[in-house]
């Protein structure tokens, strides 16, 4: 039982959470400026992450802009990734920075980064993007 329980929890070790990818820093991921405003962007972001197969998970306003938590949930061939899109004005537009990381460290099989096709689907909505 011991053994069960020490596997259990080295698994875990390496676990994300919806709240630890909220948390990282705001800087973190990769970013596109589209040429929309605040509020249409967000909305496109929303359903983006929904198209793509992801859960939203959070959806909050923060400072200077809005947070989008998603989860892609775990299926027969990964345990699944958490991703972070943070929507904010920018000088010329409204900037998306896109954050992807592992449900489970060791998964090997996991996504890795969700970015370009979150811009790709917003870019497709707004018809700024290829």
């Amino acid at each position: 039982m011991r053994i069960v329980i020490l596997l259990a929890l080295l698994l875990c070790a390496g676990c994300a959470t919806v709240q630890g990818v909220a948390n990282k820093p705001l800087s973190d991921g990769a970013t596109h400026v589209f040429s929309s405003d605040l509020p249409t962007t967000l909305a496109d972001t929303r359903r983006a992450m929904q198209d793509i197969g992801l859960k939203i998970m959070e959806d909050k306003p923060i400072e200077g802009g809005h947070m989008l938590v998603g989860e892609s949930g775990a299926s027969g061939w990964s345990w699944g990734e958490i991703v972070r899109a943070i929507v904010q004005p920018a000088k010329r537009g409204t900037s998306v920075r896109v954050v992807t990381e592992r449900a489970l460290a060791t998964n090997v099989t996991a996504k890795m980064d969700y970015a370009d096709e979150i811009f790709t689907k917003i870019g497709q909505r707004l018809g700024d993007f290829p």
